[in-house]
C-alpha cells in the first residue's frame, strides 16, 4: 500500500545525508526512497541539464512498495537551497518532519566542488557573479552537470543558509531537527539514535553504519552513463558486451574515474572562512552550538 512521505532530509549536500538515507532505509519501521535526490519540490530551481523534472506521479510511484511503516521518507539536498521548497512540501505533507544536516561552509562548498569536478572552486567563485546575473538556463548552455543551477552560486548558497533553515523552521514548527556532520563523524549511532528519537519510533535498530559516497568524479559522464548500463535492468545485454570487448580488462571503470583533486589552497580557505564568519555565528544561533572552529583561520 504506498504512502506518501512525511518525512524530508531537506540538506545540506556533502554534509552525510547519503549515509543517514542508507541507514535509516535499514529501520524496520521507515521506508525511505529508492532514489536518492528525486528533488520534486522547488519550483524555482532551474534544472542544471536538458533532462525533465520527476513529474508527481512519478515521484509519488517511488513510495509504491511501502508497507506498514509509520515513516515514509527522501533526501533531497537541494531543498534547502530553494526559496519555495519548505512552502511546497507543507502543502503536500503538512505534518511533515524534517531533518538538516550541516557542516562547515567552507568545507560543504569545496567538498561539493570537487564531486562535480567541472571547474575548481576558484573558477567557479570568479564565475559566479556572471551566472548569478544571467539568464536561466547558463548552466546548460555552458554545458555543466549539475541537478540544478543554483548549486553551482557556492556563496548565495552558503549566504541564504541560515534564511533556508528559518523557512522550514516557520513552516514545521517544532518538527526540524538539525545534525552536525562533526559529531556524525564523531558518534554515528548516537546521532542515528536522535533521528529515531525525533522520528518517534524504536531505538532498538542498529544499521550497518558504512560510510555511504556519491558517485566519485568521473572523466566522461558520457562513459559512466554508459558504464552504468550493465548495473542496470539492461544489464543483461550489456555485461556480456563489455566481457565481449574486453573493457573490463582494460580497466576503462578505473581509468574514467577521475585523478584525486588538488586540495583546497590555504589562501583561499582562509578567505572564505573570514567571509563566511557571519553566516557560521547565524547558524551558531539556529543550532544552539558553539562552531567557533568552522571560524578558526588557523590550519
Amino acid at each position: 500500500m504506498a504512502h506518501r512521505p512525511n518525512f524530508f532530509i531537506v540538506g545540506c549536500p556533502r554534509c552525510g545525508t547519503t549515509s543517514m538515507h542508507a541507514w535509516l532505509a535499514q529501520h524496520p519501521e521507515i521506508f525511505m526512497s529508492p532514489i536518492k535526490e528525486p528533488g520534486h519540490f522547488g519550483s524555482d530551481l532551474v534544472p542544471g541539464t536538458e533532462e525533465v523534472r520527476i513529474t508527481h506521479d512519478n515521484y509519488l510511484a517511488l513510495f509504491n512498495d511501502t508497507g506498514d511503516e509509520p515513516v515514509v521518507g527522501e533526501a533531497s539536498t537541494s531543498y534547502i537551497h530553494s526559496q519555495r521548497a519548505a512552502e511546497e512540501i507543507g502543502e503536500f505533507a503538512p505534518g511533515a518532519r524534517i531533518l538538516i544536516q550541516l557542516r562547515n561552509p567552507v568545507e560543504m562548498v569545496w567538498s561539493h566542488n570537487r564531486l562535480l569536478r567541472h571547474e575548481s572552486l576558484a573558477e567557479a567563485l570568479e564565475r559566479e557573479p556572471g551566472r548569478a546575473a544571467a539568464e536561466p538556463g547558463w548552466a546548460v548552455r555552458e554545458g555543466v552537470a549539475v541537478i540544478f543551477e543554483q548549486l553551482l552560486l557556492y556563496r548565495a548558497l552558503v549566504a541564504g543558509l541560515p534564511a533556508a533553515i528559518e523557512r522550514f523552521q516557520v513552516q514545521f514548527p517544532g518538527r526540524v531537527k538539525l545534525l552536525l556532520l562533526d559529531d556524525l563523524r564523531a558518534n554515528p549511532a548516537s546521532d542515528y539514535r536522535e533521528v529515531l528519537e525525533f522520528l518517534d519510533i524504536s531505538t532498538d535498530h542498529a544499521p550497518e553504519f558504512a560510510i555511504h559516497k556519491p558517485t566519485q568524479g568521473v572523466r566522461s559522464e558520457t562513459l559512466a552513463r554508459l558504464l552504468r548500463l550493465a548495473d542496470s535492468g539492461l544489464g543483461w545485454f550489456y555485461r556480456p558486451l563489455y566481457r565481449l570487448l574486453g573493457l573490463r580488462g582494460l580497466g576503462i571503470w578505473d581509468y574514467n574515474r577521475a585523478p584525486p583533486p588538488e586540495p583546497l589552497d590555504p589562501q583561499l580557505r582562509q578567505r572564505l572562512t573570514q567571509e563566511f564568519a557571519p553566516v557560521v555565528r547565524e547558524l551558531e544561533q539556529l543550532a544552539g552550538r558553539d562552531l567557533s572552529a568552522w571560524r578558526d583561520q588557523r590550519f
